[in-house]
């Protein structure tokens, strides 16, 4: 998927971790180097995205977008938007 496409997903909302769970056990095995930093392997990535969700509810859905603080009528993303830009980008 590509960086675009992960970002309008993950905006959008409504991924459970469960989802992002799976997605990262069927990207598994793939080998060749990450799409998102190609010096860590793929499987390398795979356990970096595990470990960040580590300890979470398989029902819960991070919340993705906040509102902006400084600035009026705005949202800003939020750290789990980053990482599940990142799942979809490389296990999706």
């Amino acid at each position: 998927m590509g960086k675009a496409e992960a970002k309008k997903r993950a905006d959008a909302g409504g991924i459970s971790i469960a989802e992002l769970r799976a997605m990262i056990v069927s990207a598994r095995g793939r080998g060749g180097p990450c799409r998102i930093n190609a010096q860590l392997t793929h499987e390398h990535a795979c356990d970096i995205f595990w470990r960040a969700l580590e300890g979470r509810a398989d029902d819960e859905v991070p919340k993705t977008l906040t509102p902006d603080i400084y600035r009026a009528g705005r949202m800003r993303a939020t750290r789990d938007h980053l990482t599940i830009c990142n799942i979809l980008r490389c296990c999706a």
